[in-house]
């Protein structure tokens, strides 16, 4: 093979593999923060659930590691429900940092002292 040959090659090979990995880096990146991935599928869900709700707010209030690839993130929430009514709920997601994605919402009101009695 002449040197002419082999730069040719050099100069085609070298942006394909830059090309091939930087769309693998790209794929297996981690969204930047979790907290808001999260709480932007726990307010989808609830807009699912209850079409008329409006005013949703999200607080975290705790944050654990359910597994080596999930991580959870739960809180409490108020929403107007469509007649502005308030309601009070407690919320969590669990997402998986393999998959890049929330695999868990859960919401319910929450169990007030007078109730748990």
């Amino acid at each position: 093979m002449s040197s002419r040959t082999i730069r040719f090659a050099a100069l085609w090979v070298v942006p394909c593999a830059a090309l091939a990995f930087g769309t693998a880096s790209a794929a297996t990146k981690k969204p930047a923060d979790v907290k808001e991935v999260c709480q932007k599928d726990v307010m989808k869900k609830i807009k699912a659930k209850h079409g008329g709700a409006h005013d949703i707010q999200l607080t975290i209030s705790r944050e654990w590691q359910q597994s080596s690839t999930e991580s959870g993130v739960g809180g409490t929430g108020s929403l107007k429900a469509a007649n502005n009514s308030g309601r009070e709920f407690e919320w969590t997601c669990v997402y998986d940092t393999t998959k890049n994605k929330v695999v868990s919402v859960d919401f319910d009101k929450p169990k007030r002292d007078k109730e748990k009695k």
